[in-house]
């Protein structure tokens, strides 16, 4: 068992089962996914309108906040387990200069997101195990 999602940026230019994607097997519930975001906005880093870069550097964040070999993947979206019985997909957009969840695809029935994590604790510890030149950049 895990915490499984799948991570991807809205692209009218891309079919949807071309997407790149992340695909997360551990912290796919939605606190931390909204704090791998705000480490991502904190940071400075672009949002959606230019989304190689984004998902790129969006993929760096959360992998050095997991550590580690495993837990998460790089893939096109129909190459991903989507329907995974956990969080599911995740699909996001620039939301008032933000990269932000706008949309949600197989999301369990869930009457309560999970809620383990403070936003701000966990964004910031996230950004903690960036790279040195990365943590000099200013938080919001």
């Amino acid at each position: 068992m895990g915490n499984r999602a799948v991570i991807g940026i809205k692209d009218n230019d891309i079919k949807k089962e071309n997407t790149p994607c992340i695909y997360l097997h551990w912290n796919g519930g939605r606190d931390s996914v909204e704090g791998f975001l705000e480490a991502h906005h904190k940071l400075g880093m672009r949002g959606a309108e230019d989304k190689p870069y984004a998902l790129a550097r969006l993929t760096q964040i959360i992998a050095n906040a997991m550590g580690g070999e495993l837990s998460i993947g790089v893939g096109i979206y129909s190459q991903l387990d989507t329907d995974n019985y956990d969080n599911g997909v995740y699909w996001l957009d620039n939301v008032d200069g933000k990269l932000q969840i706008v949309e949600r695809e197989y999301e369990p029935n869930h009457t309560q997101e999970q809620q383990n994590y403070d936003l701000e604790e966990f964004s910031n510890s996230c950004i903690e195990t960036m790279p040195e030149s990365y943590q000099s950049t200013k938080r919001a």
